[in-house]
C-alpha cells in the first residue's frame, strides 16, 4: 500500500522487518495454503463464485499470515477484505486509520516503536509501543522504557530536532476511567501507552500535506482547542524518562 513506501525504520536483533517485501518463491511452501498463492491471489477454486461466511473467514486469516510471514507489523496496520462478486472474487489490503500517520518506526527486542504525526491539530509526534504479537503495549517494563528511549533519542536526533521537551499521560491516569462505560466513551486519550514529543510547528504540514491547506499559526492564535493544544505543560527529556522509568519499576 502506498504510505508503506514512506515509513522509514531501523532495527536491532536477529529478525530483519524491513526487509525487502518480496519472498524468493523457492523459501514459500505454497502447499501449506489453502486459499491463496504466494502472491495473494485467490487460487483457481475460490477465485469466482459463492464463498460463505466461515471461508470468507478463514481466507482473511490466512492472508494476514502470509502477510506476517514478510512483516509482523502487518498484523497490526492492514485489514483485510475480500470482495466477492459474480464476475471475480479478489482480496484488498487496507491500511488501518490508526496507522496512516506513521512516519517513522523502528524494531527492538521483538517490539516496535511507532512514530505518528499527531492529527489534532498540536504540534506533537505520538510515539507508541506495539509488540509483534499482541498489539499495542499498555505497560512498559524497564527493558521496554530503555530500548524505547534509544529510538526516541534516534529519531529527535535524525530529525534535528533540539531542545525537545515531552508531554506524557500516566499509566494511572490511563487506565482511571477504563472499567466506567460512560467516562470510557469520552475520554480524550487512549488506554495504550503512548509518548508525544513536542516538535517546532512547522514540523506538521512539512509530514502531514493536508495541514499544508491550512495556516496552522494562525489558528494556534484565534481557536481555543488549537490554543489549548499549544499551550500544554511539557517536560524535559530527564524529567520525562525519570517518569516513565519509575512507572514501569513500581508495576513490576
Amino acid at each position: 500500500f502506498s504510505r508503506a513506501s514512506v515509513m522509514e525504520g531501523r532495527s536491532s536483533g536477529g529478525f530483519n522487518p524491513y526487509a525487502p517485501m518480496q519472498i524468493p518463491r523457492e523459501t514459500r511452501d505454497t502447499r501449506s495454503y489453502r486459499y491463496l498463492n504466494s502472491d495473494l491471489a485467490l487460487l483457481p477454486q475460490w477465485a469466482s463464485g459463492h464463498i460463505d461466511h466461515g471461508t470468507e473467514e478463514d481466507i482473511k486469516r490466512e492472508c494476514i499470515n502470509m502477510l506476517c510471514e514478510r512483516n509482523p507489523l502487518f498484523r497490526h496496520m492492514v485489514n483485510i477484505k475480500l470482495v466477492k462478486n459474480p464476475r471475480k472474487n479478489f482480496i484488498n489490503l487496507i491500511l488501518k486509520q490508526d496507522y496512516q500517520d506513521m512516519i517513522h518506526h523502528e524494531y527492538k527486542n521483538e517490539h516496535y516503536h511507532c512514530f505518528f504525526v499527531s492529527n489534532k491539530f498540536e504540534p506533537y509526534i505520538i510515539v507508541t509501543v506495539v509488540n509483534k504479537e499482541t498489539g499495542p503495549v499498555i505497560k512498559l517494563t524497564p527493558e521496554l522504557v530503555s530500548d524505547l528511549r534509544a529510538s526516541v533519542a534516534s529519531f529527535v536526533s535524525s530529525r534535528k530536532i533540539v531542545n525537545e521537551t515531552y508531554h506524557y499521560t500516566t499509566l494511572s491516569e490511563r487506565m482511571g476511567t477504563r472499567d466506567d462505560g460512560f467516562a470510557r466513551q469520552n475520554k480524550s486519550h487512549s488506554t495504550k501507552f503512548h509518548l508525544k514529543i513536542r516538535v517546532p510547528s512547522d514540523f506538521i504540514p512539512t509530514h502531514m500535506r493536508a495541514m499544508q491547506m491550512l495556516d496552522l499559526s494562525q489558528l494556534r492564535q484565534t481557536l481555543e482547542p488549537v490554543k489549548y493544544n499549544f499551550s500544554r505543560v511539557n517536560m524535559t527529556s530527564t524529567e520525562i524518562w525519570d517518569l516513565i522509568r519509575n512507572e514501569a519499576r513500581e508495576n513490576l
